[in-house]
């Protein structure tokens, strides 16, 4: 058997598959730079656009806003009571009157509890005053006077429109933003497996290099029929000789090449801290406190603004 032909085929046909991966990880990691150093400016802008949306929240008056909404709904439910005398629960009236959807629930419960309780005793008053009439006047039926509620000025004159407008327009950039910010956490977690890939890729090169280029031409030439033997002494006498020489300059340039862009490519890995201020800043609640009672208040997560 003539051993030149196989292992000259061999090594032929590994440098030609080496060459062909060689080129494509190479080109596909120098993309990957221009890709990844464009994700990384756009992770930074995206968090500095999210803190300052953080910050117009807190310039934002919700809390003013709130309890202008509070003291108008109150109102209404006095009106209801002393016009039509509606009564109802406190979880009924936080129901059917419209507080502001920025507001607490453990802050607008218990000043309608207390407006249930006042009402209740303002019933029992009343009853009272019937039954002691009546008491007087030997059963005859006597109906209490009703006078006309009218809301406080204060209540009435102020207008709560342009602040709402303010808030909601600030909501729809925010919630934008929060799109933006899942896409581009998606975008960075799926490039790190991409990244673990090519990393795979440029070591099974370096091996099928030495295995198919390298060893099968430390062995020619041969002559027709020779017996193959291996041993440790083989290689040392290989390694100094000329060919050894030549092989092992060759293997040290590529892979000294596959080694530089390997480390390359293991450096196209975004920081934990960046993934994770963009991951935080992906959710509504961690701009404000007022967008965590939206979201309670409402069951969504406010995407019907966008």
């Amino acid at each position: 058997m003539d051993w030149n032909v196989f292992f000259s085929t061999i090594s032929q046909t590994s440098g030609a598959i080496v060459g062909i991966f060689a080129a494509f990880l190479i080109t596909k990691i120098v993309s990957n730079q221009a890709e990844f150093s464009q994700d990384k400016a756009d992770a930074s802008n995206f968090i500095l656009k999210s803190e300052a949306l953080c910050d117009e929240a807190k310039s934002r008056y919700f809390k003013w806003y709130n309890e202008r909404i509070r003291d108008q709904e109150l109102c209404d439910i006095d009106e209801a009571f002393h016009e039509k005398g509606e009564l109802l629960t406190s979880a009924e009236y936080l129901e059917k009157y419209n507080f502001s959807s920025f507001d607490a629930k453990g802050d607008i419960v218990p000043l309608l509890e207390e407006k249930v309780a006042e009402f209740h005793s303002i019933r029992e008053k009343e009853q009272a005053e019937r039954d002691k009439f009546e008491s007087n006047t030997f059963g005859i039926a006597y109906a209490m006077p009703k006078l006309m509620y009218i809301k406080p000025l204060s209540v009435v004159s102020i207008n709560t429109t342009p602040e709402r407008e303010e808030i909601d327009n600030l909501l729809v950039r925010t919630l934008h933003q929060v799109k933006v910010n899942k896409s581009h956490v998606e975008k960075l977690s799926s490039g790190q497996d991409s990244s673990n890939l090519i990393n795979f890729s440029i070591i099974s090169v370096l091996l099928l290099f030495f295995a198919g280029v390298v060893y099968p031409l430390s062995f020619l030439p041969l002559e027709v029929n020779a017996e193959i033997s291996l041993s440790i002494g083989a290689f040392w006498d290989i390694l100094f000789s000329l060919k050894g020489v030549m092989l092992s300059l060759i293997s040290v340039i590529f892979s000294g090449l596959m080694l530089v862009f390997l480390k390359a490519n293991m450096k196209l890995k975004h920081t934990d801290d960046t993934i994770e201020k963009l991951a935080k800043f992906s959710q509504l609640e961690n701009y404000s406190n007022y967008y965590k009672n939206y979201i309670d208040n409402t069951g969504t997560n406010g995407q019907e603004f966008i």
